[in-house]
């Protein structure tokens, strides 16, 4: 027995029968797959609306029942996606501790740095390498900065990384250095490098008004620059829950991404979003330490566009694996008028999914040469080749996918924001992240303030030609930075 998603397309079926008669298609294949048990079912009230089940079955029944379904019917395996998160290229693929057989030998004592006192609540990784290859472990430091992080036999330390909660950078130490001094992070906000680098010389509280811009990641905050972002709630095994605290964040990736795209300054250095006039929303699909399933993704996309209209959908998370759930799901917003904007992938390799879909924003990520200070984990991003370094001390990321999917580039390295607190303790932490998981929601707040200063935006009708007027106003502002097409598009995202 494996898993697989059913669903109904939408996208293309402009009239009630037609998505009426393609919702009815659900129960239809359901009927025809005796050994299926299901699993989760989003049947909403509305009988317009997608229906999406994720249920438990027989493969050679499965793919007889897919060989038979109609167009209405789409049926597919589930497939999960990951938040882009990014290691270092040679400490990727590292086996975690408790998988390897491997005796405990000893363990390493890591003290964690900063500002002259000790870090809590750090969290540590300790990558070795041994016999069996590279594998990892990790720690949270307790209130002294310490932790204890347990040997393989017969391994060797081949690098510390220590993830402070907030307040300073990421720091890689290579070799088996026990001590590890984080540097603060620069205070001098509201603008940082990749506003200045997209064009955003001056802050301005209220660019980006009038949009809606969607994010769909591990949740938002909570975070004293976002209180102004609506939490729509959580989308996980096939559940909606928009009860108190259910869009909360549950890894801190997803606060950082709607920070970037609108966080509103409150504090003395607070560092503002790109389009920080928009109307935010928040969707949440990952649960804590797990992945996304495509019908969960797919269920957050009706929701923002259906249920909250908004203009545009972020979304930094992927798959090597394409789902035609989600591309309906994002074909049907589009034909609300609602453009996604997707994460390339931090694989160094070929666009992941859905960034890979042609009727998305791909958005790979830049970094600037000498912005991050040489101990920190964003310094290590610069590539070995070339033809990725550009104009004005702009680089490739050495992390981020490519190829001709790519539609524009952004800045996505030592990117400052704000994260949520996991001991609840402040509501004011900004740290630093590097992706094309940042890249994307920077196109995306650029895109944001350009539909903007579309004259008449409000009247504007709310289906194809308004994602196609977003898309076109993206494309005719990027700038060539001296990148080749299958690394920048036709350039990055900037407010000209």
């Amino acid at each position: 027995m494996a898993r697989f998603v059913i669903a109904n397309r939408r996208a293309g079926r402009f009239s009630a029968d037609a998505k009426v008669a393609s919702r009815f298609s659900v129960g239809v294949a359901l009927e025809g797959m005796s050994s299926a048990r299901i699993v989760e079912d989003n049947e909403p009230e509305d009988p317009l609306a997608r229906r999406v089940v994720v249920v438990e079955a027989d493969p050679v029944e499965v793919e007889r029942e897919r060989a038979a379904a109609g167009p209405d019917t789409i049926i597919e395996p589930e497939i999960l996606h990951h938040p882009l998160n990014v290691l270092p290229p040679d400490l990727i693929g590292a086996v975690p501790i408790g998988v390897i057989p491997a005796a405990i030998d000893n363990v390493t004592r890591i003290t964690v740095t900063g500002s002259g006192a000790g870090l809590a609540a750090c969290r540590v990784t300790v990558f070795f390498r041994g016999f069996g290859g590279t594998s990892s472990a990790e720690a949270i430091t307790d209130p002294q900065g310490r932790c204890d992080v347990p040997n393989p036999a017969r391994a060797v330390v081949a690098g510390v990384l220590a993830l402070p909660n907030g307040g300073f950078w990421p720091t890689l130490s290579r070799g088996a250095a026990t001590a590890i001094d984080c540097v603060p992070l620069p205070t001098d906000g509201p603008l940082g490098w990749w506003h200045a680098a997209t064009g955003i010389d001056a802050f301005d509280p209220a660019l980006g008004s009038g949009v809606r811009v969607g994010v769909i990641d591990t949740g938002l905050g909570p975070h004293r620059c976002l209180q102004h972002a609506h939490g729509i709630g959580s989308f996980i095994d096939g559940v909606e829950d928009n009860g108190p605290g259910a869009t909360d964040d549950s890894e801190g990736h997803g606060t950082h991404v709607a920070g970037t795209i609108g966080a509103r300054p409150v504090g003395q250095g607070d560092y503002g979003g790109i389009a920080p006039g928009v109307d935010l929303f928040a969707a949440r699909v990952f649960a804590p330490g797990k992945l996304a399933s495509n019908a969960d993704i797919a269920n957050a996309i009706d929701a923002l566009s259906r249920g909250h209209g908004v203009d545009l959908i972020n979304m930094s998370l992927g798959a090597s694996t394409p789902s035609e759930v989600i591309h309906d799901a994002m074909l049907d917003a589009l034909e609300r008028g609602t453009l996604c904007v997707v994460a390339a992938g931090n694989e160094a390799g070929p666009v992941s999914y859905p960034a890979a879909f042609p009727e998305c924003v791909a958005v790979s990520a830049l970094g600037l040469a000498g912005w991050a200070p040489p101990t920190s984990l964003s310094a290590t991003r610069l590539p070995q080749a070339a033809d990725r370094f550009g104009r004005d001390n702009l680089f490739l990321a050495s992390f981020s996918c490519f190829g001709p999917e790519i539609d524009c580039a952004a800045p996505g390295v030592g990117i400052i924001a704000p994260v949520y607190d996991p001991d609840g303790r402040s509501d004011a932490l900004f740290a630093a992240m590097d992706g094309t998981s940042m890249a994307s929601p920077v196109a995306c707040g650029i895109a944001a303030a350009l539909l903007s200063r579309q004259a008449g935006l409000a009247t504007l009708p709310r289906d194809a030609s308004r994602a196609a007027l977003c898309r076109s106003l993206l494309t005719a502002g990027l700038q060539d930075v001296g990148l080749a097409p299958k690394y920048q598009g036709r350039g990055i995202a900037f407010l000209s």
